[in-house]
């Protein structure tokens, strides 16, 4: 199994090219959650990220004349694309008005099975197991 790096989800947090940026804000964030007295920030990161992996999506294609979404097995890298996509947007999306907070609290809600980013997930899986069974009817 791959090794899940924080280092992954920094080219997804990136505004205008400021990769240092990035990479400070990730820093405080893991310092506000080094003084609060939970488990470790790695193996909540590491599980936030294994919860979020897609491993089947949807896909347009035409069949008899008509517009069909079809089943697909992701591959590992466009599954590695879209977690830390997703992770990267679910922490955008938080109410937290202060970065480091917000990603630290995302990761914590994703850890959990809670968050933004297992929801898509859960959205997409859903709507792929729908299409299977409606194709073999």
């Amino acid at each position: 199994m791959e090794k899940n790096s924080i280092n992954n989800l920094i080219p997804f947090l990136i505004k205008k090219g400021k990769k240092s940026t990035a990479e400070k804000l990730i820093r405080k964030g893991l310092t506000f959650h080094s003084n609060s007295k939970e488990k470790s920030f790695r193996s909540s990161f590491n599980q936030a990220v294994i919860n979020v992996q897609p491993f089947i999506m949807l896909k347009t294609k035409r069949i008899r004349g008509k517009n069909s979404l079809v089943p697909t097995i992701i591959t590992k890298n466009h599954s590695n694309f879209l977690k830390y996509s997703w992770l990267a947007k679910g922490i955008k999306k938080q109410s937290e008005s202060i970065f480091p907070k917000r990603f630290v609290n995302a990761i914590k809600l994703n850890s959990e099975k809670k968050g933004w980013a297992i929801e898509k997930q859960k959205e997409m899986h859903k709507m792929a197991f729908e299409n299977i069974w409606m194709r073999r009817k």
